[in-house]
């Protein structure tokens, strides 16, 4: 802090000295939740109790966390129901947690939202559109934060590896607006036998996608009516221009299913093109999937670049259909600023899905056979074990990587060319600013020489893989993730 240019201050908390020191912040809001700091700072106040480490904004609160380590009397965070709800199923047996009593938090944020509200009446008085802007209440109330009794999370390890949970506290029945816009399905959401083990990452979920649309058209419709009617009749002319005939909630809306997949396995090589784009696949389920790809079709002239030519060609007996989309790179050197770079986007029914891929061959790869080349995904012991202690394959929700697939290429490629990463990310737009005007490879090694690591193959086996699933109950939203240990380094 003194090196920074903010001096420290003592501060008698219980005949302890703690230190008190001043940051400035950036958000000018913070000045409402502040003790007695004016205008863009804030306090943080520190010390130590026995061997405990304490830090805070407030010497009141400090004082009575003091008092409570000391043995002496006073309310605590375990008099709160909320918390010992999420203590009981999640806490105990963790290595650290945190918990936010949220009812706090949103009552804080019902006061500014009601500042906010009065300090632009007077404009909105004079401006004849005011009557199409929703009122910040109407929005806070409809997005539903106010069922919300607290937020959690905690992590911890076993032999088997570790785990951390990501819990929102909200009682199904309260559930409304952001809460309730998707709920996962209780079906299978394992890996269909055409993802391999040797995939990057893949997830699955299952929601209603249909009943998420209706869900949100009517949060939409709480906060706006106005804005609801405009939206409405916007749709109804989506798609016109490819198909006279198109009705966008008809033909797309109610031919989406309860199942999406996507799967990526490694790129081809370490070039940054390569890397950038993988071999990936896209599946939406679908109860009508022919009818579903013609909506596409008619609906593909919204994306930016989706008005080219559609392209049609018959593999094995099914129709693959391919548009050019946004890549998201940057414009090519030379270029105009304002040019978009494009990709073909390819899609095609099979099945009860439709499949998207922007790489031609993973898509034929998919259409030649429902099994993939390599031994499943779902058929490794130790990806069933994980997958069942984060909710299981029924809990509608799964989501895997696999951090030696995704890490060896770009590990290997950082060390024998570091300059590629800065070079990547500037042909993506995002490096802009981080060189200083010098060359990607002497930017970097200011940093770190990424030359000195030793060959991937020597630290891969700490790689291993990630997990997540839905362990959600009637009381909580759960995420919950786990990172087994490699069979060879368990003792």
């Amino acid at each position: 802090f003194q090196e920074s240019g903010n001096p420290l201050k003592p501060v008698q908390i219980q005949n302890l000295t703690f230190h008190r020191a001043e940051m400035k912040m950036s958000f000018p809001e913070l000045e409402n939740f502040s003790e007695s700091t004016p205008g863009n700072n804030m306090e943080i106040i520190f010390g130590q109790s026995d061997s405990v480490f304490l830090a805070g904004t407030s010497v009141r609160h400090l004082e009575q966390t003091v008092q409570k380590l000391s043995g002496g009397s006073g309310k605590s965070i375990s008099s709160k129901a909320a918390f010992n709800q999420i203590h009981q199923k999640l806490f105990r047996n963790t290595e650290g947690y945190g918990w936010v009593q949220f009812e706090s938090v949103y009552a804080l944020i019902q006061k500014l939202v009601k500042e906010i509200t009065a300090s632009t009446q007077a404009e909105q008085s004079t401006n004849p559109m005011s009557m199409l802007m929703p009122k910040p209440e109407i929005i806070l109330s409809a997005l539903g934060l106010e069922a919300i009794q607290g937020l959690g999370f905690a992590w911890g390890s076993t032999p088997a590896g570790t785990a951390f949970d990501l819990t929102v506290q909200a009682p199904k029945s309260k559930r409304k607006g952001l809460l309730n816009l998707i709920e996962f399905e209780p079906k299978d959401a394992s890996p269909p036998p055409f993802v391999t083990d040797d995939v990057v990452a893949f997830q699955r979920v299952r929601f209603d996608a249909r009943k998420t649309w209706e869900k949100l058209e009517k949060m939409l419709g709480e906060i706006s009516p106005q804005l609801s009617g405009i939206l409405q009749m916007t749709m109804g002319l989506l798609g016109k221009d490819r198909d006279p005939n198109f009705d966008f909630r008809r033909n797309l809306i109610d031919n989406l299913g309860d199942d999406f997949i996507v799967a990526q396995w490694p790129p081809k090589s370490s070039a940054m093109d390569d890397m950038i784009n993988p071999p990936e696949i896209i599946l939406v389920g679908s109860p009508n999937p022919e009818p579903l790809v013609k909506a596409f079709i008619a609906a593909s002239g919204l994306l930016p670049g989706g008005n080219g030519v559609l392209k049609e060609r018959s593999f094995l007996g099914r129709t693959v259909h391919s548009i050019n989309v946004p890549s998201g790179a940057a414009p090519a050197p030379g270029g105009s600023s304002e040019a978009m770079e494009t990709m073909g986007l390819h899609f095609v029914a099979s099945g009860m899905y439709v499949a998207f891929s922007t790489n031609e061959s993973m898509l034929e790869s998919y259409l030649r056979s429902a099994k993939g080349p390599g031994r499943p995904l779902k058929s490794k012991p130790e990806f069933q074990q994980a997958v069942n202690a984060v909710g299981g394959f029924k809990s509608g929700y799964v989501y895997y990587q696999s951090l030696e697939s995704s890490a060896g290429l770009m590990y290997e490629n950082l060390r024998e060319n570091p300059g590629s990463l800065f070079s990547g990310l500037m042909g993506m737009g995002l490096g802009s600013g981080l060189t200083g005007g010098s060359a990607p490879e002497d930017a970097l090694e200011r940093f770190m020489d990424f030359k000195k690591l030793p060959p991937f193959d020597q630290v891969k086996k700490y790689f291993h893989f990630n997990v997540s699933g839905n362990s959600s109950d009637e009381r909580m939203l759960n995420l919950k993730s786990m990172s087994p240990i490699p069979t060879s380094l368990r003792r």
